[in-house]
C-alpha cells in the first residue's frame, strides 16, 4: 500500500510502499551521496531507496519503483540506492528545518547457551543507510559540512552500543549509505555562514533518528561478541587451559568439560561485569584517552588488571582458584600471550577459575 508523507521542504514529498521510498521534488535538489546510482554531487529531482536487488540493472528497477508515482520521470535525474533494507526497517523524523530517513535491519542471533547468544558471524551486518533533507539554501561547503556531521553522529549512536568498535569484526554486504540534500539555488545565492545555526540541531537529530533505528531493530551486543572482538574464540580459551593442565590426560571429555564451564561461567553478572570493566579500560588505554596513562609497555606498577583476574577466578571458584590465576598469569599460555595489558589477565583468571572448577568433583 502506498503512502505519502510531507517533508521540511515545501513541495518536497516522501512516496513509500512496501519495497521502495523515493523523495520526489520537482524544482530539484543538490545532492551529495554515497550510494550506488548516481553517487557524488549533483542535481536531481528525485531520491530512491529501495529492498529491490538491480542485480546491475538499476534502469529496470527505477521502471519499477516509478510505479510509486504517476506520471514519473527518473529521467529528470536520481540519486539513491538500490538493494537497500527493508522500509520496515526505516525511522523517519522531521525538526524544523530538517528530516532524516535512517535504518538498520535486525541482525541473526546465534543461540550457544540458554542464555547466551552472539552475533551469527555467517550473516551479514546490517549497514546504518541514512538520508538528510535540508530545507535551506547549501553550498558545496555546506554539503560537505553536513555530510561530516552526518557521520559524526552516526558514530555516536554506534558508540552509545558499543557497535562501533566491534562491527570491524563482522562480514558487511556493503557501505553505509549516505545522502544529503537541500533545495537546489546557485551558489551565489549561499551563505555558507548560515548552516553553523542548524549543525547543532544535525548532530543531535541524526544521532537520535539512528538509536531510535537501532532500538527498533533489538541490536546489543553480547559478552561473547565483545570477546571475540578482541579476537577471542571460546575454544582458545579452552586450548590456552589445557597447555597448563598436569596429571590428567587432555581429551576431548576434558576440553568440553572446560568449555562448557567457561560458558557457564560467562552468564555470572558478576563475571561479565569484571570482563567489560577490564575491556573498556584497554580500549581508552589502548588509544591514549586518559592524558595521565600509557601502558604501552605494560609497566611493573599496573596492578589493576591483576586485581581483577584475581576477582574473577575467585567469584568462579574461590579461593583456591586465585593460586591457579597466579600460574596462567606468569605463564600466559596460548591466546593469553598476544593480548594487551589489561585484558591478559582477566582471560587468565577466567580461565584459571574455570579450570580449578572443573576440577572440584
Amino acid at each position: 500500500m502506498e503512502s505519502e508523507l510531507e517533508t521540511c521542504i515545501p513541495g518536497a514529498f516522501i512516496h513509500k510502499n512496501s519495497h521502495s521510498l523515493v523523495i520526489q521534488y520537482k524544482n530539484g535538489l543538490k545532492t551529495l551521496g554515497l550510494c550506488n546510482v548516481k553517487g557524488g554531487m549533483g542535481k536531481v529531482e528525485n531520491i530512491v531507496y529501495s529492498s529491490l536487488n538491480s542485480e546491475g540493472d538499476n534502469n529496470r528497477i527505477l521502471e519499477k519503483i516509478g510505479l510509486l508515482i504517476e506520471d514519473a520521470d527518473f529521467s529528470t535525474g536520481t540519486t539513491g540506492l538500490l538493494n537497500g533494507l527493508d522500509m520496515d526497517d526505516l525511522i523517519i523524523n522531521s525538526h524544523d528545518k530538517i528530516c532524516i530517513i535512517a535504518g538498520f535491519s535486525a541482525i541473526k542471533l546465534e543461540k550457544i547457551t540458554d542464555t547466551l547468544e552472539k552475533i551469527d558471524p555467517s550473516t551479514e551486518f546490517s549497514p546504518l543507510d541514512i538520508i538528510l533533507l535540508v530545507n535551506q539554501p547549501l553550498s558545496d561547503e555546506n554539503l560537505l559540512q553536513c555530510f561530516k556531521t552526518v557521520i559524526d553522529s552516526k558514530y555516536r549512536a554506534l558508540e552509545k552500543i558499543g557497535i562501533s568498535r566491534s562491527r570491524r569484526t563482522f562480514n558487511t554486504p556493503r557501505e553505509d549509505a549516505v545522502i544529503i540534500a537541500c533545495p537546489y539555488y546557485e551558489d551565489s545565492k549561499v551563505n555558507p555562514s548560515e548552516i553553523t545555526d542548524i549543525i547543532p540541531t544535525i548532530l543531535y537529530s541524526v544521532e537520535e533518528t539512528c538509536q531510535q533505528a537501532l532500538r527498533k531493530s533489538e541490536v546489543s551486543l553480547g559478552i561473547l561478541d565483545y570477546i571475540e572482538a578482541q579476537g577471542i574464540t571460546i575454544d582458545d580459551l579452552v586450548d590456552a587451559g589445557m597447555e597448563l593442565c598436569v596429571g590428567v590426560e587432555v581429551d576431548s571429555d576434558l576440553k568440553l568439560k572446560l568449555k562448557n564451564q567457561i560458558l557457564k561461567s560467562l552468564e555470572d553478572l558478576n563475571v561479565i561485569a569484571l570482563l567489560m570493566a577490564a575491556i573498556r579500560v584497554e580500549y581508552d588505554f589502548e588509544n591514549h584517552r586518559v592524558r595521565e596513562v600509557n601502558v604501552d609497555d605494560d609497566p611493573a606498577y599496573l596492578y589493576t588488571d591483576e586485581v581483577l583476574g584475581i576477582a574473577i577466578s575467585n567469584q568462579i571458584a574461590g579461593t583456591k582458584a586465585t593460586f591457579n590465576f597466579k600460574r596462567y598469569d606468569e605463564e600466559k599460555p596460548g591466546i593469553i600471550s598476544t593480548l594487551g595489558p589489561m585484558v591478559d589477565d582477566i582471560f587468565a583468571g577466567l580461565v584459571a577459575g574455570c579450570m580449578s572448577k572443573i576440577f572440584e568433583e
